[in-house]
């Protein structure tokens, strides 16, 4: 391979990477400064291109920031939801590979970043508020009713609401989303937040069983 045929692969490569390169930036910026106050302009620096190749790319900032949704959390449940599914085994086993799942996801990657952007931008976009509803919390709260909805028919839960059955177990998945993204709080609080979703997890299978 000559010298311009190896600069126009490592150019096409380069090229097909951006786009994850720019979603990664958002992330970053969206996580640290707010969607409002984070500019494309600040995303193209952050990802090391100019705002004319950003645009190749994305029309706005509402679309970056609904990529950086579908790669970060809609990528992540779409699998889950495949292999529940597919499961044959038991309802509890299912509900332990979810809430392991989900915890590490919004505890130990900069996806975790995203509930606590939701809520604080909530009142001034909320299309961008609409969208996580529908393509994440609404899909998370309808994979866990699932589950649980096995476990009754199965005999391995009591009857109970499934909906508020269900929220009973998300929300402190969702409360330690927010407290390992905020500064200090993992620390002064000692959260070990792998260690609290088991604790969780058995509290909560002990007040489901019949």
């Amino acid at each position: 391979m000559n010298t311009v045929q190896k600069h126009k692969a490592k150019w096409s490569r380069r090229k097909d990477a951006r786009p994850q390169e720019i979603i990664d930036a958002a992330l970053k910026l969206f996580a640290v400064k707010g969607f409002a106050a984070t500019r494309l302009d600040d995303v193209a620096k952050e990802a090391g291109i100019s705002k004319g190749t950003l645009y190749l790319y994305f029309s706005d900032k509402e679309a970056l920031f609904k990529q950086v949704v579908q790669g970060g959390m809609i990528d992540n449940i779409a699998p889950l939801e495949q292999a529940i599914k597919a499961h044959t085994g038991s309802a509890e086993d299912l509900l332990r590979m979810f809430v392991t799942h989900m915890t590490a996801l919004v505890t130990t990657t900069p996806v975790g970043a995203i509930p606590k952007l939701i809520i604080s931008e909530a009142g001034n976009f909320p299309n961008v508020t609409a969208f996580y509803r529908d393509e994440v919390v609404f899909r998370i709260h309808k994979t866990m009713v699932s589950i649980i909805k096995k476990g009754v028919a199965d005999g391995e839960f009591r009857q109970v609401p499934l909906m508020e059955a269900a929220r009973s177990l998300l929300a402190p998945i969702f409360m330690l989303a927010l407290a390992v993204n905020m500064p200090g709080f993992k620390e002064k609080l000692e959260m070990n937040p792998a260690k609290q979703a088991e604790v969780t997890l058995d509290i909560w299978l002990k007040g489901m069983r019949p």
